[in-house]
């Protein structure tokens, strides 16, 4: 465990793509402040890939709340909202699991669960490190990160879903994966899209302490072309990148020269995005409190909805005073969390006189779902927490 501990701190200092000497001055640094595993993100000057460097052994977040910093929390739902999208997306493309089916990151079950229930048999195998969440030891299911499993077998289908931006190497872990995939396999991988953030309305760190790289479109095809695979489709779907590849007969090689001319509008490009989300994180936050003091002063109890790291940093920030939260409920965490201590309940256990206050919608990707609910439910005053400074 100790050596799996001193490997995960990842301190090499070389590009993961390029392999460009990041500590030289002329790639962007940005050193996290509030990171639990001295956090230095790094945009690389030669081909733009932004990824993590860690100076400490990460410590998982064992506290109840989500964090808006580096810290995040260890509630792992993420994959359990987002899993039914990708289902559905392998259906319309035509891209059903089949024959032998490896699981990378398998979560709470979700992608095995889909497979059971699919027409034709499969043979599934899942890796998940994290073994709290099987409970029932399943024996389809590996106990451990993909780095330090042996596979001897090859797969037809194999799904890498929010996993990829965990990995210790980007590059290596997708030759691996290349070197388990059979000739006419397929390979389906989900990552977060971080152009996909809103700069207008970002108040919660994107460098967060458990993910070491941090994708947009072209640099994850870099990685997934230069690890010998061949791309046959890249989609932004919401906050996710998803991409579809197949095995190609040789591995590509690097050519550095070449490799910086083609990506040098993207590292302009990554390197203004970084810049740029640091100053409207902390305009944003100045803004909203601002507006908040203005127009909420005289309510005395709000009502949040959405447990998550928006909330969090409301709160944290002293943007919203705590001790106006009269409720918090959450669609997905209710019944199993807390909220700077105060317990979380699902929207329909709220009372009526909860739902008369004013509700605060603390969610970017799911407010029309919100929406949606909480009118059905009875919410009479409902309004989206940046609403105040658009």
């Amino acid at each position: 465990m100790r050596l799996m501990q001193i490997m995960l701190l990842n301190i090499k200092t070389n590009c993961d793509l390029c392999g460009h000497l990041l500590s030289e001055g002329c790639c962007f640094l940005q050193v996290i402040e509030n990171s639990s595993r001295g956090a230095h993100v790094y945009t690389c000057c030669k081909c733009g890939l932004i990824q993590t460097l860690y100076t400490e052994i990460f410590v998982s977040n064992q506290d109840e709340n989500f964090s808006a910093g580096a810290r995040r929390s260890t509630f792992n739902y993420a994959k359990e909202i987002s899993n039914p999208k990708h289902f559905l997306l392998m259906r319309d493309l035509g891209l059903l699991p089949r024959g032998r089916v490896l699981d990378i990151g398998a979560g709470r079950g979700g992608f095995l669960r889909f497979c059971e229930g699919l027409a034709h048999e499969i043979q599934y195998m899942g890796i998940e490190s994290k073994m709290k969440s099987w409970t029932n030891q399943d024996r389809r299911i590996e106990h451990n990160r993909f780095e330090f499993t042996t596979i001897k077998e090859k797969f037809d289908f194999i799904y890498v879903s929010h996993t990829l931006e965990h990995l210790l190497s980007c590059v290596t872990s997708l030759r691996s994966i290349r070197s388990i995939l059979h000739d006419d396999g397929r390979l389906f991988i989900v990552v977060p899209n971080i152009f996909h953030l809103d700069m207008n309305s970002v108040i919660e760190e994107i460098f967060i302490d458990p993910h070491t790289f941090h994708f947009e479109r072209e640099t994850l095809k870099l990685c997934v072309i230069f690890a010998g695979l061949e791309v046959l489709e890249i989609m932004e779907a919401g906050d996710e990148l998803v991409v579809i590849c197949r095995k190609k007969p040789n591995i590509a090689t690097i050519d550095i020269g070449n490799l910086e001319r083609v990506s040098k509008e993207i590292t302009s490009r990554n390197l203004e995005f970084c810049k740029r989300y640091r100053i409207s994180l902390n305009a944003n936050l100045s803004r909203l409190k601002e507006a908040y003091d203005l127009e909420f002063a005289n309510l005395k109890e709000i009502v949040i909805w959405g447990a998550g790291r928006i909330a969090d940093a409301l709160v944290a920030n002293k943007v919203l005073d705590l001790g106006k939260v009269s409720a918090v409920v959450d669609t997905h965490l209710g019944g199993q969390s807390t909220f700077h201590g105060i317990s979380v309940q699902k929207p329909e256990m709220l009372n009526e006189k909860n739902k008369n206050q004013l509700t605060i919608i603390c969610s970017r990707a799911y407010q029309e779902d919100i929406l949606g609910i909480a009118h059905e439910l009875g919410f009479n005053n409902l309004v989206i927490y940046d609403k105040v400074i658009k």
